[in-house]
Protein backbone atom coordinates (compact mmCIF):
# COMPACT_ATOMS: atom_id res chain seq x y z
CA UNK A 1 0.00 0.00 0.00
CA UNK A 2 1.71 2.90 -1.53
CA UNK A 3 0.22 5.64 0.86
CA UNK A 4 1.69 6.41 3.72
CA UNK A 5 3.71 3.44 5.45
CA UNK A 6 6.94 4.76 2.81
CA UNK A 7 9.81 2.59 5.34
CA UNK A 8 8.04 -0.66 4.12
CA UNK A 9 10.00 -0.28 0.67
CA UNK A 10 13.86 0.52 2.12
CA UNK A 11 14.74 -2.83 2.92
CA UNK A 12 14.74 -3.52 -0.53
CA UNK A 13 15.75 -0.74 -2.16
CA UNK A 14 18.81 -0.63 0.08
CA UNK A 15 19.96 -3.51 -0.35
CA UNK A 16 19.93 -2.76 -4.31
CA UNK A 17 17.58 -4.84 -5.24
CA UNK A 18 14.97 -3.75 -8.22
CA UNK A 19 17.26 -0.65 -9.29
CA UNK A 20 20.49 -0.28 -11.53
CA UNK A 21 22.87 2.28 -11.74
CA UNK A 22 20.45 4.60 -13.91
CA UNK A 23 17.06 5.36 -14.45
CA UNK A 24 15.98 7.96 -17.06
CA UNK A 25 12.09 8.56 -15.91
CA UNK A 26 10.11 9.96 -18.87
CA UNK A 27 6.82 8.93 -17.74
CA UNK A 28 5.62 12.02 -15.62
CA UNK A 29 5.05 15.56 -16.59
CA UNK A 30 5.58 18.23 -14.05
CA UNK A 31 4.52 21.81 -13.84
CA UNK A 32 4.10 24.35 -11.03
CA UNK A 33 1.20 24.62 -8.22
CA UNK A 34 0.65 26.56 -5.15
CA UNK A 35 -0.02 24.79 -2.17
CA UNK A 36 2.05 26.21 1.35
CA UNK A 37 0.99 23.21 3.59
CA UNK A 38 1.25 19.34 3.24
CA UNK A 39 -1.52 18.72 5.10
CA UNK A 40 -3.92 18.67 2.36
CA UNK A 41 -2.21 15.52 0.86
CA UNK A 42 -3.50 13.63 4.33
CA UNK A 43 -6.25 11.87 3.65
CA UNK A 44 -8.17 10.32 6.62
CA UNK A 45 -10.62 7.83 4.37
CA UNK A 46 -7.52 5.93 3.20
CA UNK A 47 -7.32 5.07 7.73
CA UNK A 48 -10.70 3.86 8.10
CA UNK A 49 -11.47 -0.26 8.82
CA UNK A 50 -12.49 -1.76 5.63
CA UNK A 51 -11.06 0.93 3.23
CA UNK A 52 -9.44 -0.92 -0.01
CA UNK A 53 -7.38 0.23 -1.96
CA UNK A 54 -5.80 -1.23 -5.87
CA UNK A 55 -2.88 0.54 -7.46
CA UNK A 56 -1.14 0.01 -10.26
CA UNK A 57 2.39 1.20 -11.07
CA UNK A 58 5.17 1.07 -13.80
CA UNK A 59 8.39 0.39 -12.31
CA UNK A 60 11.24 1.28 -13.58
CA UNK A 61 15.07 0.36 -12.93
CA UNK A 62 16.62 -3.31 -12.91
CA UNK A 63 17.47 -3.16 -16.29
CA UNK A 64 13.55 -3.00 -17.71
CA UNK A 65 10.03 -1.82 -16.64
CA UNK A 66 7.11 -3.71 -15.53
CA UNK A 67 3.56 -3.44 -14.04
CA UNK A 68 2.66 -3.83 -10.29
CA UNK A 69 -0.57 -4.13 -8.49
CA UNK A 70 -1.23 -3.75 -5.13
CA UNK A 71 -4.29 -4.50 -3.58
CA UNK A 72 -4.80 -3.13 0.16
CA UNK A 73 -7.44 -3.94 2.81
CA UNK A 74 -7.34 -2.36 6.11
CA UNK A 75 -8.41 -4.39 9.65
CA UNK A 76 -8.35 -3.57 13.11
CA UNK A 77 -7.82 -1.42 15.11
CA UNK A 78 -5.34 -4.43 17.22
CA UNK A 79 -2.81 -4.43 19.73
CA UNK A 80 0.77 -4.85 17.98
CA UNK A 81 3.74 -5.28 20.04
CA UNK A 82 2.01 -3.40 23.12
CA UNK A 83 0.86 -0.70 20.57
CA UNK A 84 -3.23 -0.04 20.98
CA UNK A 85 -5.31 1.46 18.11
CA UNK A 86 -3.09 -0.12 15.54
CA UNK A 87 -4.24 -0.69 12.00
CA UNK A 88 -3.27 -3.69 10.59
CA UNK A 89 -2.93 -3.08 6.15
CA UNK A 90 -3.03 -6.60 4.42
CA UNK A 91 -2.24 -7.20 0.91
CA UNK A 92 -4.47 -9.39 -0.42
CA UNK A 93 -3.56 -12.32 -1.79
CA UNK A 94 -0.16 -12.37 0.31
CA UNK A 95 1.01 -13.01 3.25
CA UNK A 96 1.77 -9.84 4.37
CA UNK A 97 0.75 -7.12 6.87
CA UNK A 98 1.81 -4.06 7.94
CA UNK A 99 1.10 -2.83 11.37
CA UNK A 100 0.74 1.35 11.75
CA UNK A 101 -0.48 4.02 13.75
CA UNK A 102 -2.60 6.82 12.23
CA UNK A 103 -2.71 9.77 14.34
CA UNK A 104 -5.57 11.93 11.94
CA UNK A 105 -5.18 14.96 14.82
CA UNK A 106 -1.41 15.63 14.03
CA UNK A 107 -1.32 14.54 10.94
CA UNK A 108 1.04 11.87 11.12
CA UNK A 109 1.55 7.66 10.59
CA UNK A 110 3.67 5.53 12.53
CA UNK A 111 4.65 2.38 10.74
CA UNK A 112 5.52 -0.25 13.81
CA UNK A 113 6.40 -3.55 11.59
CA UNK A 114 5.82 -5.87 9.27
CA UNK A 115 5.56 -9.76 8.80
CA UNK A 116 6.18 -10.91 5.25
CA UNK A 117 5.87 -14.44 4.63
CA UNK A 118 6.86 -15.73 8.51
CA UNK A 119 9.74 -12.69 8.85
CA UNK A 120 9.18 -9.82 11.07
CA UNK A 121 10.58 -6.59 10.24
CA UNK A 122 10.29 -3.74 13.53
CA UNK A 123 11.26 -0.21 14.00
CA UNK A 124 12.31 0.05 17.29
CA UNK A 125 12.07 1.46 19.68
CA UNK A 126 8.54 3.46 18.76
CA UNK A 127 8.52 2.94 14.94
CA UNK A 128 9.08 5.17 11.90
CA UNK A 129 7.05 8.23 12.20
CA UNK A 130 6.33 10.60 9.75
CA UNK A 131 4.44 14.16 9.64
CA UNK A 132 2.19 15.11 6.69
CA UNK A 133 1.16 18.93 8.17
CA UNK A 134 4.52 20.48 7.06
CA UNK A 135 5.10 23.70 5.75
CA UNK A 136 6.69 24.44 2.32
CA UNK A 137 10.24 23.65 2.41
CA UNK A 138 10.09 22.14 6.35
CA UNK A 139 12.14 19.00 7.65
CA UNK A 140 11.79 17.08 10.15
CA UNK A 141 14.62 15.08 11.51
CA UNK A 142 13.45 11.42 13.87
CA UNK A 143 15.46 10.04 16.48
CA UNK A 144 17.73 6.82 15.06
CA UNK A 145 15.49 4.01 14.12
CA UNK A 146 16.93 0.32 15.14
CA UNK A 147 15.10 -2.02 12.12
CA UNK A 148 14.91 -6.10 13.52
CA UNK A 149 14.33 -9.08 11.75
CA UNK A 150 12.76 -11.58 13.91
CA UNK A 151 14.15 -9.89 16.94
CA UNK A 152 17.70 -9.58 15.81
CA UNK A 153 19.18 -5.86 14.77
CA UNK A 154 20.13 -6.08 11.08
CA UNK A 155 20.32 -1.77 10.84
CA UNK A 156 20.20 1.79 11.95
CA UNK A 157 18.41 4.15 9.98
CA UNK A 158 18.45 8.22 10.50
CA UNK A 159 15.18 9.63 8.80
CA UNK A 160 14.73 13.06 7.44
CA UNK A 161 11.27 14.34 5.78
CA UNK A 162 10.37 17.60 3.70
CA UNK A 163 7.89 18.84 2.15
CA UNK A 164 9.07 20.71 -0.73
CA UNK A 165 6.67 22.04 -3.25
CA UNK A 166 3.18 21.27 -4.47
CA UNK A 167 3.32 20.67 -8.19
CA UNK A 168 0.85 19.12 -11.02
CA UNK A 169 1.88 15.94 -12.41
CA UNK A 170 0.72 13.95 -15.58
CA UNK A 171 1.38 10.47 -15.64
CA UNK A 172 -0.07 7.53 -17.33
CA UNK A 173 -3.52 7.62 -14.40
CA UNK A 174 -3.94 11.47 -15.22
CA UNK A 175 -2.96 14.53 -13.80
CA UNK A 176 -2.75 15.65 -10.40
CA UNK A 177 -1.99 18.12 -8.09
CA UNK A 178 0.59 16.61 -5.71
CA UNK A 179 2.77 17.48 -2.68
CA UNK A 180 6.26 16.84 -3.47
CA UNK A 181 8.30 15.02 -0.31
CA UNK A 182 11.32 14.48 -0.01
CA UNK A 183 12.62 11.31 2.33
CA UNK A 184 16.03 10.73 3.23
CA UNK A 185 17.41 7.77 4.65
CA UNK A 186 20.84 6.98 6.17
CA UNK A 187 21.39 3.50 7.10
CA UNK A 188 24.32 1.68 8.80
CA UNK A 189 23.83 -2.62 8.30
CA UNK A 190 24.96 -4.67 11.09
CA UNK A 191 27.90 -5.74 9.07
CA UNK A 192 29.19 -2.29 9.00
CA UNK A 193 27.95 -1.49 5.41
CA UNK A 194 26.21 1.94 5.14
CA UNK A 195 24.00 3.72 2.44
CA UNK A 196 21.55 6.73 1.76
CA UNK A 197 18.72 6.49 0.15
CA UNK A 198 16.60 9.19 -1.20
CA UNK A 199 13.02 9.37 -2.30
CA UNK A 200 11.65 12.28 -4.14
CA UNK A 201 7.48 11.33 -3.71
CA UNK A 202 4.51 12.86 -5.38
CA UNK A 203 1.79 11.90 -3.12
CA UNK A 204 -1.90 13.31 -4.16
CA UNK A 205 -4.06 16.14 -2.95
CA UNK A 206 -7.49 15.15 -1.50
CA UNK A 207 -6.70 11.17 -2.22
CA UNK A 208 -3.08 10.60 -0.33
CA UNK A 209 -2.27 8.11 -2.85
CA UNK A 210 0.86 7.88 -3.76
CA UNK A 211 1.56 9.40 -7.65
CA UNK A 212 5.10 8.84 -8.48
CA UNK A 213 8.40 8.11 -6.81
CA UNK A 214 11.76 8.58 -8.20
CA UNK A 215 14.64 6.85 -5.80
CA UNK A 216 18.38 6.60 -5.49
CA UNK A 217 21.16 4.61 -3.01
CA UNK A 218 24.46 5.01 -3.67
CA UNK A 219 26.71 2.84 -0.40
CA UNK A 220 29.73 3.59 1.23
CA UNK A 221 31.74 1.74 -2.00
CA UNK A 222 30.33 3.84 -4.14
CA UNK A 223 28.05 1.11 -6.04
CA UNK A 224 24.64 3.22 -6.74
CA UNK A 225 20.88 2.14 -7.61
CA UNK A 226 18.07 4.27 -8.68
CA UNK A 227 14.53 3.51 -10.04
CA UNK A 228 10.83 4.81 -10.07
CA UNK A 229 7.56 3.95 -9.78
CA UNK A 230 4.71 6.06 -11.52
CA UNK A 231 0.99 5.25 -11.24
CA UNK A 232 -1.14 3.85 -13.63
CA UNK A 233 -4.43 3.15 -12.54
CA UNK A 234 -5.74 3.17 -8.63
CA UNK A 235 -9.41 3.13 -6.60
CA UNK A 236 -10.64 3.23 -3.34
CA UNK A 237 -13.29 1.24 -2.46
CA UNK A 238 -13.87 0.66 -6.24
CA UNK A 239 -13.77 4.63 -6.83
CA UNK A 240 -11.14 5.67 -9.17
CA UNK A 241 -9.37 8.55 -8.02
Amino acid sequence: MRIYAIGLVTPFILMGCDGDSASDDNSATISASSLSNSSACFNTELHQVGTEVIATYAKTGGGGTLNRTEHSRLSGPVTYQGHNDVIAIEEVGKNDTTYVVFDDSAKSVTTLGQIVDGTETEYLPSGLLLDYALEQNQTRTYPTVSVTENDVIVATMDVSFTFLMSESITVPAGTFDTCKFKLSIKGTEADGHSYETVFDQNIGVDNGILIHVSWSTITNNATSYAGTETLTSASINGNPI
